[in-house]
């Protein structure tokens, strides 16, 4: 069975955790930043089962003038900062009815964007003023 230090569990129960520490050092002295910081990821979700690790950016809301919600961007971005994609999401409403301020949900179009924001998938959920099931198309 391979292991980080490159020792085997033979070997790593024979060892004394100094020589453990040190083929372990031997091992990470190898590894790039990129692969140091994974590792350290997969090392806290073993620790540590509560620990939540988020790599998308907090969503971006743009509203329309009467408060409902226009576009909501989400950025994600991979272990070192860049960006790896991007989903988006729409929404379109009805014109409100009677008294009413604001109008009901027509179309939610969720977009996802690769690295270089080219359209990789879209989906619409079409809504109905008039309660019959939202219907979902795959565009892309």
């Amino acid at each position: 069975m391979p292991t980080f230090s490159g020792l085997t569990l033979t070997q790593l129960r024979a060892a004394t955790a100094a020589q453990i520490v040190t083929a372990m050092t031997t091992r990470l002295n190898m590894l790039t930043k990129r692969q140091l910081i994974r590792l350290d990821l997969l090392v806290l979700n073993v620790f540590d089962q509560d620990a939540v690790v988020t790599l998308p950016d907090s969503p971006t809301v743009t509203q329309w003038p009467d408060g409902q919600i226009k576009r909501m961007d989400t950025i994600s971005r991979d272990e070192l900062g860049a960006k790896t994609g991007t989903r988006r999401v729409d929404h379109t409403y009805y014109p409100p009815e009677g008294n009413a301020t604001q109008g009901p949900v027509d179309m939610i179009t969720c977009i996802t964007l690769d690295a270089a924001d080219v359209v990789v998938g879209q989906t619409e959920l079409k809504h109905f003023p008039d309660g019959r099931q939202p219907v979902l198309t795959v565009v892309v």
